[in-house]
C-alpha cells in the first residue's frame, strides 16, 4: 500500500485556496513516460474548479503541481512495478475527512475515455 501524506498533500495547496472551498479532489495519473497531475477544488456554490482557474500565478501553480508529484513519488517508493498503481485519486473536505482510491488500470491506451469516467465519478 502507498504511504500517502494527506497533510503534506494539503499543506502544498492550502495557500491558494479560496474562503469558501469545501473540498479538494486530486487526480494522480501514471503513465510509462508521463504523468497527470491536477485538482479541482469545490466552493460553497458547489460548482468545482479546476487549479488552473484558480487565483494562482502560473509558477506558483507549476510548483505545486512539481511538489504533489514528488510527494506521491516518495509514498509510492517502496512499490514494485507489477503493484503499482496508474490512478491515485485523494480527496480532501473542509471538516477534515481525508481518503484515497487506488485504480490499476491500464490508462495508456484510452487516457481520454478513462478521464472523462473519472470526472463523472467525481467532479461532475
Amino acid at each position: 500500500m502507498i504511504d500517502i501524506s494527506y497533510q503534506n498533500i494539503f499543506d502544498i495547496v492550502r495557500p491558494s485556496l479560496p474562503e469558501n472551498w469545501t473540498r479538494i479532489v486530486f487526480f494522480f495519473a501514471f503513465m510509462p513516460d508521463t504523468c497527470e497531475i491536477m485538482y479541482f477544488v469545490q466552493l460553497n456554490s458547489m460548482e468545482y474548479v479546476d487549479c488552473f482557474h484558480l487565483d494562482q500565478d502560473r509558477e506558483e501553480l507549476v510548483s505545486k503541481l512539481s511538489r504533489l508529484y514528488k510527494e506521491v513519488q516518495y509514498g509510492m517508493k517502496e512499490i514494485t512495478a507489477e503493484k503499482i498503481y496508474s490512478v491515485i485519486t485523494v480527496v480532501i473536505d473542509a471538516d477534515g475527512n481525508m481518503h484515497a482510491d487506488f485504480d490499476y488500470t491500464d490508462i495508456t491506451e484510452n487516457f481520454d475515455s478513462y478521464y472523462k469516467s473519472w470526472m463523472n465519478q467525481y467532479i461532475n
